[in-house]
């Protein structure tokens, strides 16, 4: 009997720590509670495409949704929204100083100086945008201070910061994704992968002068292996930088020359990748018009050729204008055909799919350049995409061995402890 009772108390017992411990897995799962599937699919389709139509689809999905992440998840839309309106203003701003100052010279005396363009953003655009970025920040608090660690209050969190330029926010905000993502499924685990690596990128291209074309060309191989509207709008803007160095070199030349046409076809390009209703894209256009234009030429009186007493006089025929040559340095972000293009080839490849090229083309990007850690860990996540999993093991540690603190180093630990 004694026995008996023993042995039921410990059963007792063994049932209810086992009882516990699901309430704890239960309780962490729930604290990194996601999004269904098909309302993830359509947040990430307006991120990614960035117009208002998508967006409005993606927004009155997450309305109807029940999940205690939704708000964070909208909150991302409003903080990313603010981030476009921010820029744009910012290129806005510049295309009108810039209009101003092109006008300004060819100003005769005694006339009023003509009146400045207007600013290519409705006047409620910055005012929207502070609206939207509290809004944000609001409701990524109001979740902390319920107690959620959502994955998508993480992103939000890192969005903000980015909006802000807050450097020291947006990698404590990804570490945070990170940790919390390795309670979730594989997929979701995958596709905020894909988002931090985006937003480390974004922060990143934040930073670049285009004054240094090696950096400057680095960066947007990086933005082109996202089919996302905002790596093409971050690729812009770092060209936008180009095109002002352009500008100052024609401004250098006596007399002026005109910006190298070259330079501004770039950024056409880059600004037309963006859907119309994005507030970059216009205010971009107008910066390029401002940027493209010389200043007007100082008013400057007509020669008159003296004649003889009584006889009419000869205005003198104006000057041949000098031939125009463009500028000897070149201005436009060159392409690097070196490891890093393989490597934006091998990373469109593993989007695609098709692991097998990924594999040819990181290991060619390593033959290249044997130092790249970048390509070491695509190397192993392609191996691991492929089923190749000794390939992929001995490929992440490699990955360590080159860069143990690198920004990719948790999901190589964290990959190698599934694999093994």
């Amino acid at each position: 009997r004694r026995r008996s009772a023993i042995l039921r108390t410990v059963m007792a017992l063994a049932v209810g720590l086992v009882g516990v411990a699901a309430v704890v897995v239960a309780l962490k799962h729930r604290s990194t509670s996601t999004l269904p599937l098909a309302v993830r699919e359509q947040v990430q389709l307006a991120l990614q495409k960035g117009d208002e139509p998508a967006r409005k689809v993606a927004m009155s999905a997450l309305s109807a949704s029940t999940v205690r992440g939704a708000p964070a998840v909208r909150a991302r839309l409003q903080a990313e929204g603010a981030r476009a309106l921010r820029d744009a203003i910012r290129l806005g701003e510049e295309a009108v100083g810039t209009a101003v100052f092109n006008a300004a010279p060819g100003v005769v005396a005694g006339t009023p100086p003509p009146p400045p363009p207007p600013l290519p953003l409705p006047d409620s655009a910055a005012t929207t945008a502070e609206r939207l970025l509290a809004e944000a920040d609001a409701a990524v608090l109001a979740l902390r201070a319920a107690g959620a660690t959502e994955i998508d209050a993480d992103l939000a969190d890192a969005t903000i910061a980015l909006t802000r330029g807050d450097a020291a926010g947006i990698a404590t905000a990804i570490a945070n994704a990170r940790e919390h993502a390795r309670l979730v499924d594989y997929a979701t685990r995958a596709a905020v992968d894909d988002e931090l690596r985006l937003l480390l990128t974004l922060a990143d291209a934040a930073r670049v002068d285009a004054r240094d074309l090696a950096v400057a060309t680095e960066t947007i191989d990086k933005l082109e292996r996202f089919s996302d509207v905002r790596a093409a709008a971050a690729a812009a803007i770092i060209h936008v930088g180009a095109l002002r160095m352009a500008r100052a070199k024609a401004l250098a030349v006596t007399p002026p020359v005109p910006v190298d046409p070259a330079v501004v076809d770039a950024v056409n390009k880059r600004l037309h990748t963006l859907p119309a209703s994005d507030p970059r894209r216009t205010a971009g256009n107008a910066l390029v018009i401002a940027l493209s234009t010389l200043p007007m030429p100082l008013a400057v009186a007509v020669p008159v050729v003296e004649t003889a007493p009584g006889s009419a006089p000869v205005v003198a025929p104006p000057p041949t204008p000098p031939t125009l040559t463009k500028p000897t340095t070149p201005t436009t972000v060159p392409k690097v055909e070196t490891s890093g293009s393989a490597l934006k080839q091998a990373w469109v490849a593993l989007d695609a799919g098709r692991h097998a090229d990924a594999i040819r083309l990181f290991n060619k990007a390593l033959s290249l350049s044997p130092s790249l850690s970048e390509a070491q860990f695509g190397l192993a996540e392609a191996s691991r995409f492929a089923g190749k999993n000794e390939q992929a093991i001995s490929a992440y540690r490699r990955y360590l061995e080159m860069d143990p603190s690198g920004k990719d180093a948790n999901i190589a630990k964290n990959a190698l402890k599934q694999l093994e």
